[in-house]
């Protein structure tokens, strides 16, 4: 209910509304919600206490918006007597937005083989499609596998070269493409650079031979 006080307005046919924004299942105040005169110039936001007043508003009914993100908006039917003031406190609801369902068919066809290769394999593995690799950004092998969980690079001049394995060495890992075994391209260890393969040519897939082994290979 509206609560009429005796402040006397700047003109006779100009009244004040004032009170305060609360979030209604917090009881806590909303500062900076949004409240103005609906169709007119007239508005405010709400301090840090969630108060807020709007002067000079022109007598008679009148509506009042008050908005805050998150929260529903509300509209409510004041009215302005003269120069008197007029409170009114506002509880807004928690705006709660429902959004259509999202199917994805694209990826779970593309990687949906991959999946089953790595449960039925007789030793851990990770598979990941052409499909699956061909939608990363990357430009390169190296840039992608840092995205696969146990594998991090070392970087050189802003590209991935050496590639570590759970920790392991880059010198310790084996890679072959098409069942060929790369050679290697370092002058002091077995680390294979993979920055000149590009991933719209190849499906990765790494894998341990025996649980007890830490770093995973990769393999065609």
């Amino acid at each position: 209910m509206p609560v009429f006080a005796g402040e006397t307005g700047t003109a006779s046919n100009r009244g004040t509304v004032y009170g305060i924004i609360i979030d209604n299942s917090t009881g806590d105040p909303l500062p900076g919600a949004s409240v103005f005169i609906k169709n007119t110039n007239y508005g405010s936001a709400t301090d840090v206490e969630g108060r807020f007043r709007i002067r000079r508003i022109p007598t008679g009914d009148q509506t009042m918006v008050v908005h805050f993100v998150g929260f529903q908006r509300k509209e409510i039917p004041i009215t302005v007597h003269g120069a008197q003031s007029v409170e009114y406190n506002v509880n807004l609801e928690i705006d709660i937005l429902e959004l259509e369902g999202i199917n994805i068919v694209a990826q779970a066809v593309g990687q949906g083989g991959a999946f089953n290769k790595q449960r039925n394999a007789p030793n851990i593995v990770t598979i990941v499609s052409d499909e699956q690799i061909q939608r990363f950004p990357d430009q390169n092998v190296s840039d992608a596998l840092r995205r696969m969980p146990g594998i991090s690079t070392e970087e050189f001049r802003g590209e991935a070269t050496a590639m570590y394995i759970r920790g392991m060495a880059p010198g310790l890992n084996t890679v072959t493409l098409d069942g060929e075994r790369l050679p290697t391209t370092s002058a002091t260890d077995r680390d294979v650079s993979l920055v000149g393969i590009f991933l719209p040519i190849l499906s990765a897939r790494w894998k341990s031979p025996k649980p007890s082994l830490l770093p995973w290979m990769p393999t065609p």
